[in-house]
């Protein structure tokens, strides 16, 4: 039997060779399926059918089956994202899970996982740290993310929050919001762009927008004695405009 294990295992494509004692090809002989179904499971689960999918994924589970991440390069990636919605959606099924995009990458997301809502944060004032080391702005125009959420309620049928809005400084690298002044905060960060950022989310037409940040504003008004950005945003909020 060994033998015959052996030889499964080298027709095997690398990027779903396990990294533990368990093969791919010892998971296909338990869930009585080929090797190619097994790699489907793990790095294509599209391609297969869903008690298909449901079966095997309880094979894996059951042996503890760890696909190689390294040598399976971007489909072993995506392996790994599509078993931890798995996981978390069977282990929470009562709740929606949110997977998120960088507010800069292009295009719209394929592939499993679906999930219940994407989300995309956006950041629009940082510090460059590898080419220019200075302070800059992102160009993107509000009707940049209004597209990508409409994109994505067209190709994948979810709607797009806001994750991540940027409400604090980004200091240049190597400081941080404590060891940097208040002068340096307000480069990147104060009331006046906490109101113009909390203008444009609302331009992109994503209903649902949270904040990052928050606690800064408290930091801002009890550490540094300035209450500018707290009083925007007591003044933002109450109004709700």
């Amino acid at each position: 039997m060994a033998s015959k294990l052996a030889k499964k295992s080298r027709s095997t494509p690398p990027s779903a060779r396990s990294t533990g004692s368990v093969t791919l090809a010892d998971v296909a002989m338990l869930a009585g399926v080929s090797p190619i179904t097994v790699s489907r499971v793990v790095n294509r689960p599209e391609l297969v059918t869903a008690e298909t999918l449901e079966h095997v994924q309880q094979v894996i589970d059951r042996t503890g089956y760890v696909p190689n991440m390294l040598a399976g390069g971007l489909a072993s990636r995506r392996s790994r994202l599509v078993g931890e919605y798995s996981l978390v959606k069977r282990l929470d099924p009562a709740h929606p899970i949110i997977v998120g995009r960088s507010n800069n990458d292009l295009g719209t997301p394929v592939g499993q996982p679906t999930p219940d809502e994407f989300s995309v944060s956006i950041y629009q004032r940082v510090w460059d740290k590898t080419v220019s080391h200075r302070y800059i702005q992102y160009p993107f125009p509000s009707w940049y993310y209004a597209f990508l959420a409409g994109v994505q309620k067209i190709t994948k049928g979810r709607d797009m929050m806001i994750a991540e809005l940027q409400a604090e400084p980004w200091p240049p690298h190597g400081q941080t919001i404590q060891t940097s002044s208040l002068e340096e905060h307000d480069k990147s960060f104060n009331a006046v762009r906490l109101k113009t950022t909390v203008d444009f989310a609302k331009q992109t037409g994503m209903k649902s927008i949270d904040l990052w940040g928050a606690e800064y504003w408290y930091y801002r008004l009890v550490q540094l004695h300035d209450p500018s950005v707290w009083q925007t945003a007591r003044s933002l909020f109450r109004t709700g405009q």
